[in-house]
This record gives structure tokens, C-alpha cells and sequence, in this order.
């Protein structure tokens, strides 16, 4: 296994246990090719796919590692990466790397534009389909899980958008989650918690939207107050 597999494989996992910390159960590695984990919540053994989402720039697809063979904000950002370690070893650690729109940047510099508005709900939509056109075998019980990668924000409104796009043509997955391979806090306080957009979680009286957390305290999945009445 080369060091692009082991990455990879880290990631899956790290992404299935941000999960299964908020929904429940315990991930279980997977050496094959499929599913990339499992989760095994009581007498229930769930599949766990992941597909990791950069930003979309142009016509790029959204693909997973390795970066090579990935969108352009892919590619970017492991550029972008690799000088940040070469400075690192040279004794010279920059204070910040990352890219914007395919545009690697480090160091003190001014931060390229982006070439466009972020549609990051409907780039998780995109993912989502993505990932229903390899048609899994046991599909309907696979727990899917977009990880976004240097991606600035996503939160109650976007989390509750990429519901209502995929209440519209339905899903073939048993759960959709989107969640964040960095961490931020945003200036109201919502934070970078996994997010379950598909299904809906409903109660007596309309969505609730919360789940099981890690924490003595439930969090809100969608923010939105429109979310919040029966639909």
C-alpha cells in the first residue's frame, strides 16, 4: 500500500468516526476494497462510504485521493502542501498554505481571488449523485459521508438546502452526512459537527433535526428556521 493509500484510508476512517460520534455505534476498519469502514451499532452492521469534496472550479469533477487525479483545488492544495513542508524541513514553517479557486498560496502573501460564489450544497448534491452512479451493492443500507476539504463554510442553511435537493428526486443511500476535515467555529458559534441532510429527522409536531451527541448537549442540524415546520 503506497503512502496515497494510507492517506486515504486515515482519512475514511477519521471521516466514520466524526459519524459515529454524533449518530452512535462503533467503526470497524475495512481491509478490502469496499465499503471504506463500518459501522456496528447494536445488532446493525452499516457500510460506510466516503467521498472526499474540494472545491469545484470550471468543469473539475468531485473526485477522492489521491490529489493527482482530483479537481484542480485538489491538485492546488497538495502543491501548496508539499512547498509548506519543504519550508518546514528548511527550518522556515510558513504561518499559512491552503488554495483558493486552483490557486495555491504560502506564506505571507496576498490571497489569490476566488474565481467565483462558493455552491457548496450544490457541490455535496453532485457528490451524492456521484457516488449513486457506481451503484453499490447493498446500497440501501450504505451510510454515505461527504467529507469537504478546505472548504470555508457549511452550515445550517447549507446543510438544510442539500436536504430539500435531495427530498426533491429522493436518495438510494440509507444516510447522507457532510462533514468538515478541519475544524472552525464560526461568529455566531455554530461549529463544524457532522451533519446528517439525508433522511430528514422527524418528530410529532415537524423536524426537529437533532441528534446524539459526544457532548451532555444535543446541537442543531439545520439552523434554518424555515426546517424547523412540518413540511
Amino acid at each position: 500500500m503506497g503512502t496515497h493509500d494510507y492517506a486515504r484510508k486515515a482519512g475514511e476512517l477519521r471521516a466514520a468516526r466524526c459519524v459515529a460520534s454524533v449518530r452512535g455505534g462503533k467503526v470497524v476498519p475495512e481491509t478490502g476494497e469496499w465499503p471504506d469502514a463500518w459501522i456496528e451499532d447494536g445488532a446493525e452492521r452499516l457500510p460506510v462510504e466516503v467521498v472526499t469534496m474540494y472545491e469545484r472550479t470550471g468543469e473539475d469533477a468531485v473526485r477522492t485521493y489521491p490529489p493527482a487525479k482530483g479537481s484542480r483545488a485538489a491538485m492546488a492544495m497538495a502543491v501548496a502542501e508539499r512547498e509548506a513542508q519543504r519550508r518546514g524541513r528548511a527550518g522556515d514553517p510558513p504561518p499559512l498554505y491552503g488554495q483558493v479557486s486552483g490557486q495555491p498560496f504560502v506564506g505571507d502573501v496576498r490571497l489569490p481571488l476566488p474565481a467565483g460564489p462558493l455552491h457548496t450544497a450544490e457541490w455535496a448534491f453532485t457528490a451524492v449523485r456521484q457516488k449513486e452512479a457506481k451503484r453499490y451493492g447493498d446500497v440501501a443500507q450504505t451510510v454515505l459521508v461527504v467529507e469537504l476539504c478546505d472548504c470555508p463554510w457549511f452550515g445550517g442553511c447549507e446543510a438544510a438546502d442539500v436536504r430539500r435537493l435531495l427530498e426533491g428526486s429522493g436518495c438510494a443511500f440509507r444516510e447522507v452526512w457532510v462533514v468538515f476535515r478541519e475544524d472552525w467555529v464560526s461568529s455566531t458559534g455554530e461549529t463544524s459537527q457532522p451533519r446528517r441532510v439525508w433522511p430528514a429527522i422527524r418528530k410529532a409536531g415537524g423536524l426537529v433535526g437533532r441528534h446524539r451527541a459526544n457532548t451532555p448537549f444535543e446541537f442543531p442540524i439545520f439552523s434554518d428556521p424555515r426546517d424547523r415546520r412540518e413540511r
